[in-house]
């Protein structure tokens, strides 16, 4: 919309900037896919092998699709079978991460989620 509500952290900024010290490692990719939210992920690396994602949304949407915006995100084949749960207390769902590697990460309306493995150290 033309006066779109800005994404908030609602004081959550320390946990996060702490997410990204523990989890922000390794390759990053960016997920761009809805006109509604975007995304991007960090596979982890050879010393901080957990990695991330992370969910923004910013939408005035009303019908159900834009109420509960998501993003399929790729963590790696390595995450495989994994549970990820959010480490801001912002999604109470979990997120189990397929063969493949993907996960389907949801976010609520004008908010953000950082996803983690539930085994991450």
């Amino acid at each position: 919309g033309p006066y779109p509500e800005p994404p908030t952290c609602w004081a959550k900024l320390p946990g996060l900037v702490l997410a990204r010290k523990l989890y922000a490692y390794g390759p990053q990719s960016d997920y761009f896919e809805r006109s509604d939210c975007i995304g991007w992920k960090r596979r982890g690396d050879s010393e901080n092998p957990d990695g991330c994602a992370v969910i923004m949304s910013w939408t005035q949407g009303t019908d159900l699709e834009h109420c509960a915006p998501y993003l399929r995100m790729n963590v790696g084949s390595q995450h495989a079978g994994e549970i990820w749960t959010e480490v801001l207390g912002f999604e109470w769902s979990a997120v189990t991460v397929d063969d493949d590697g993907s996960g389907r990460f949801p976010c609520q309306r004008n908010s953000m989620a950082c996803f983690v493995s539930e085994t991450a150290s």
